[in-house]
């Protein structure tokens, strides 16, 4: 006899959350029903071992698909369901009753070995997104008799005896006419492949007939889930192609497991190039979350830090703390226990790859290195790791070193320099054209180009490596090698005449340079600018701004002049105001452009600069530069 009954007003309630706003995507139903079916598959072969009742039929789940009728039945031979149990965890909203299965089962024998993974009660519901009417029919593991149950989902469900040959369950939806897509057999294939994949028991699926054709759907045991030395290198490879779609093969791999406290698989790929933006904060997130071989999260960024954002793979867990619907990873030791162990193997790999293949390394640095950069940063903790993984290119790089260490620099550099010199540029070009190399490359001392805007903030963070300060040569205080240094060389005479000039140029340029002094430097250009010591780089007043915070209008420049350049030998000689001005201006300019900086105005500089050829060209003074 046929029974009607209503659901708790609270359970009404969390049925219409469920049906119109718990989930993303409606397609998850498929993911859910599946999972419950799995979860009741291992509860039968666990409690047939414990009673001795005999299970009907290898384990399996069934999908079939009739258009022309709109109903999809998904089947499995699992425990099933009494009648009072269906009331109790159908009936009940959110009480699988698969926890209180787990907790009973490790009470009774320690850890349970079984793969449980419907600890969401309200799982079953989402069925509701699609259909308009599900029914359940179902019978319980030693049971003779079998129940149904049926709802609309408007409150209200029915129950009555029912038919079926073995144990397991029915469900039975009618799928509402706005959602008939997910009867295609194309779609419903594409869902299993995406999220059901590699539940440990085989999905079948069938689109009717009258003679039913049944055809594995999914790949069955995840190949994370297998012992490492059954796993080719090949196999690795296969999977990383069909998770990422990516053509080329990865650079390397780490699969481990995790046991203990917190018990979890992954299987981490770095790839050979960059997928996609890596300065996308929404792209980042490259680790695919799976709960017993469940996929339940695509961008699981919460398990890893940002800055290894490049990081590629899976991670199985058992228990993570989701969200209800299990689309968001909730905060708790577990998460950080997750997290603090794929950031330490990611940190192993790339120190591996480092270590014994330096050309793949190099292939790593050129694509990810920049955010590599972040971690220096903004992870305290793994800092001292991160450092020496750091790659630069040199002055004295060439094809068979394209990037080198810090560590390789100190083991070149000679025993008396006292820092690790550097130079920003906007690119490798620039920096290698900078005025302020000539004095170190004379002296055959080595300089790092940094080209990445980060740079700025790695070296302010950095400040030091094994005892030896990161110092720009732009610094008016850097230590200068003692040979080819200009002024030393100067007579008394020339050094009160230059000295003279700069204060000249000074006053000229007032409000554009702190002050101007005689080069101590190898100049060959007529002059260059260098950075007070301790002020912001021009650089990095441009990175403060693009990110909103307050910064000095002005950089603290320095305009270092080359008194010996037929430049400032005829800037010495002009008496009149307005031409004096007009040198000194394209003076400092061209030293703005040569230090690969902006002009604030170009065209202003462009007539300058014609005006100033043509006067002369007009004087055609010997003492012209």
């Amino acid at each position: 006899m046929k029974e009607t009954h209503s659901f708790q007003a609270e359970a009404q309630q969390l049925l219409h959350l469920v049906i119109h706003s718990l989930y993303s995507h409606r397609e998850v139903f498929l993911r859910e029903l599946v999972s419950n079916a799995a979860d009741a598959l291992d509860k039968a072969r666990i409690e047939s071992m414990k009673s001795g009742i005999p299970l009907e039929g290898e384990p399996t789940i069934r999908i079939s698909s009739d258009l022309e009728t709109g109903i999809l039945t998904l089947s499995d031979n699992g425990v099933g369901m009494s009648r009072e149990e269906v009331i109790e965890h159908i009936g009940t909203i959110a009480n699988s009753g698969t926890r209180r299965f787990l907790e009973s089962l490790q009470s009774d024998s320690g850890r349970g070995e079984t793969n449980l993974i419907g600890q969401f009660g309200v799982g079953f519901y989402s069925a509701f997104m699609v259909a308009d009417r599900v029914v359940v029919i179902t019978r319980r593991l030693g049971n003779d008799e079998a129940v149904c149950w049926e709802s609309s989902g408007d409150g209200e469900y029915t129950m009555e005896e029912a038919q079926r040959d073995h144990h397991g369950t029915d469900v039975i939806l009618h799928i509402a006419e706005t959602h008939r897509d997910f009867m295609d057999p194309e779609r419903i294939r594409g869902l299993i492949n995406r999220y059901s994949n590699h539940v440990a028991f085989p999905v079948f699926m069938s689109a009717g007939g009258e003679e039913e054709q049944w055809e594995q759907i999914n790949a069955g045991q995840a190949l994370w889930r297998r012992p490492k030395t059954e796993i080719s290198d090949e196999q690795y490879q296969h999977l990383y192609h069909d998770l990422t779609f990516d053509p080329e093969d990865p650079l390397c791999w780490s699969h481990f497991k995790i046991e203990g406290r917190t018990e979890y698989t992954a299987l981490l790929y770095v790839a050979a190039h960059a997928q996609g933006n890596l300065f996308d904060p929404e792209a980042m997130g490259g680790i695919r979350l799976y709960v017993q071989s469940v996929l339940v999260m695509e961008q699981a960024k919460a398990l890893l830090p940002r800055y290894l954002r490049f990081m590629l793979g899976v991670v199985d867990s058992a228990d993570l703390p989701l969200n209800v619907s299990r689309e968001l990873l909730q905060s708790s030791h577990t998460v950080d226990s997750i997290r603090g162990g794929l950031t330490r193997r990611s940190l192993d790999m790339l120190e591996n790859m480092a270590r014994q293949d330096q050309d793949r390394y190099q292939t790593f640095w050129k694509a990810f290195g920049v955010v590599l950069k972040e971690g220096v940063m903004e992870d305290a903790q793994h800092k001292d790791r991160i450092v020496p993984m750091l790659r630069f290119r040199s002055v004295k790089g060439n094809q068979e070193m394209e990037y080198t260490s810090l560590d390789d620099y100190l083991q070149r550099m000679p025993f008396s320099q006292k820092a690790i010199y550097y130079v920003w540029s906007e690119s490798g070009q620039m920096a290698r054209s900078n005025p302020h190399l000539t004095t170190f490359q004379r002296a055959d001392l080595e300089v790092l180009l940094l080209t990445d805007p980060i740079d700025e903030w790695l070296v302010m963070q950095l400040k030091q490596y094994q005892d030896k300060p990161l110092q720009s040569i732009r610094d008016e205080q850097v230590e200068l090698p003692e040979q080819g240094q200009p002024e030393s060389e100067m007579s008394e005479q020339e050094k009160s005449e230059g000295q003279a000039l700069a204060q000249r140029i000074q006053s000229d340029l007032d409000g554009l340079v702190e002050r101007v002094t005689l080069s101590r430097r190898s100049l060959e250009a007529p002059a260059a600018l260098v950075q007070a010591s301790g002020s912001l780089s021009p650089a990095m007043i441009r990175l403060l701004k693009e990110s909103g915070q307050q910064t000095p209008v002005l950089a603290q420049r320095i305009l270092e002049i080359n008194a010996s350049h037929p430049w400032l030998s005829w800037l010495g000689c002009q008496s009149e105001d307005e031409m004096f001005h007009l040198g000194s201006m394209v003076l400092y300019e061209q030293a703005l452009l040569a230090d690969g900086e902006p002009l604030t105005d170009p065209s202003a500089f462009a007539s300058r600069l014609v005006e100033l050829v043509k006067v002369l060209t007009q004087s055609g003074s010997p003492s012209s530069p």
